[in-house]
Formats: structure tokens, C-alpha cells, sequence
């Protein structure tokens, strides 16, 4: 287990809110249902291998700090770095599961647009494919900003508009007249790499980027194309699709990572007073 010790404010852990009952109700049923292909394994492992990257790149190592996972689901995004964190989910089956297999994390049921931790107290805060599914971003992004610490760093991702996964969305949108959205999610709000950044302005500067997965869809949903007829291209191109994320992170990638610091704001007449 962890030897960290980490500041919670009491708080009602699940606000009164009825996006969050449905959110939670349907995340519930989502972690339990959920069954990954051999596909799908080898596309989150090449995100988390992504986010790893961001995280350590530029670095002097997570030792003994403190760092949070929002949005852990079944816990796989925890491993991304190599100490135990503390991590959250609004869904209570998911934290079960999370604790079973990575087991020397703190885990907390808890909404990530009311965190229950006192301001300046993480390191590191990784958020991946969690904020689309939001129905306030910007509220949370603010609250990641006030429980970082000034210099501390947010690694962040969602999927990305321009990409064939975009394409093919917004073409089954237009033919059957109707939203379309992952695995039928609430919410499920993509983002291309311009509006995500106008997104993060206000609180965060983007200090480095990736993108991940830039092979098409196979299918949505049970209507897909088998994964034992498509997995030898999928492993033979993984090369070129690290290579891709490095020189065309914003273009064509499926998801958008992102490594964020707090932008610096000057108190009105600093800059008269420093003349």
C-alpha cells in the first residue's frame, strides 16, 4: 500500500445532481457488461503506453508524490505510473473491480466536478477519455486546477473529431438522423484539437501532445468486423501508428492526449510595479 497520507474534505460524495444518478446508474451497468476483443486490448494499451510517455517525458519521476487518477474505471489507467495513487470513479462496480486487480491504490466513489480533497495538494492528475462524457467540462477543469499544485501537471485525453472514427461518426449521424455516441454513453461530447485547446485555455497551457489510434472503425457496437480477420494489420502497422502519434498528434488520431501545466496569471499592475 501506499504511505502517502492525502487531505479529503467531507462532502456528500454523491451530489443530488440528476446527471450524476444517471451517469452513475449507467456507468454501473457499462463496467459490468463490458467485455474487451483481443483489437480493443491492443488500442488501450497503446493509450495507456501513450499516456506513460507523457507523464515521464520532461520529468524527474512521481516518487513520493502525490497523484490522482479521475475517471479510473476498472483501474488500468492507474498503472500508467509505477507508485500507488490515489484514483476515483462515479461508478461503484468499477472501483470493485479496480480494487480487486490493482489493489495498492486509494480508491474513492466520487464525482469529478465536486472533488472531496483541499486546494494545491496533487502532483499529477491524469484524466483520460473522461471528460467527454461530462456534461460541464469547464467545471472540472477547474477543479483540477484547484487541487493541483502550481506546478503540477495535468495529462488529459479524448477522442478527436478529425479522425476516421470522427468521419464515421458524423456520417452515421447523417444517415440515420439521430446522435450517435460510444457504446450508446449519455454523454459522449468529442473535441478536435483547436476546441479542445480553446477548452483548456482559461486554466491550462498545453506543453506537449500525442495522438492514438489512427486506424478506421471495424464497426459499432455487436455489428463489427471479427477482430481474428483484422488483428495481423492491426499489430503489423503499430510502428506506424507510434510514429503517426509523434508528427501528426492532432490529424487523423482517434484520441487526443494532451500534457498540461497551470497557466500563470499576473495580478493586475505586476507588470507597472516590476518597472
Amino acid at each position: 500500500g501506499s504511505n502517502q497520507t492525502f487531505s479529503v474534505t467531507p462532502f456528500n460524495m454523491h451530489p443530488d445532481r440528476p446527471e450524476v444518478k444517471d451517469s452513475k446508474a449507467f456507468y454501473d451497468g457499462f463496467h459490468s457488461e463490458l467485455r474487451i476483443g483481443a483489437v480493443e486490448r491492443i488500442k488501450q494499451d497503446s493509450r495507456l503506453k501513450t499516456l506513460r510517455e507523457l507523464v515521464y517525458s520532461h520529468s524527474r519521476g512521481w516518487t513520493n508524490k502525490r497523484i490522482l487518477v479521475a475517471g479510473c474505471g476498472r483501474g488500468g489507467d492507474t498503472i500508467v505510473v509505477d507508485n500507488p495513487v490515489i484514483a476515483l470513479d462515479i461508478s461503484f462496480n468499477a472501483l470493485r473491480m479496480a480494487k480487486r486487480d490493482f489493489p495498492d491504490n486509494i480508491y474513492l466513489t466520487a464525482d469529478a466536478g465536486c472533488l472531496p480533497f483541499n486546494g494545491n495538494c496533487f502532483d499529477l492528475i491524469i484524466c483520460s477519455e473522461v471528460i467527454e462524457h461530462t456534461i460541464c467540462p469547464k467545471t472540472i477543469l477547474l477543479e483540477f486546477r484547484r487541487v493541483l499544485k502550481p506546478d503540477g501537471c495535468l495529462i488529459i485525453s479524448l477522442p478527436n473529431w478529425i479522425s476516421l472514427y470522427g468521419l464515421a461518426r458524423k456520417l452515421g449521424e447523417f444517415i440515420l438522423k439521430k446522435p450517435l455516441t460510444a457504446a450508446g454513453q449519455p454523454i459522449d461530447n468529442w473535441q478536435t484539437f483547436k476546441s479542445f485547446r480553446q477548452l483548456l485555455a482559461p486554466e491550462f497551457k498545453i506543453t506537449d501532445k500525442r495522438g492514438i489510434w489512427y486506424y478506421p472503425p471495424t464497426g459499432k457496437g455487436n455489428i463489427r468486423i471479427p477482430d481474428l480477420l483484422i488483428l495481423p494489420m492491426v499489430i503489423l502497422l503499430q510502428p506506424i501508428d507510434a510514429l503517426l502519434g509523434k508528427i501528426l498528434p492532432s490529424i487523423g488520431s482517434h484520441i487526443l492526449s494532451l500534457k498540461c501545466a497551470q497557466r500563470t496569471f499576473k495580478p493586475p499592475g505586476s507588470q507597472r510595479a516590476s518597472k
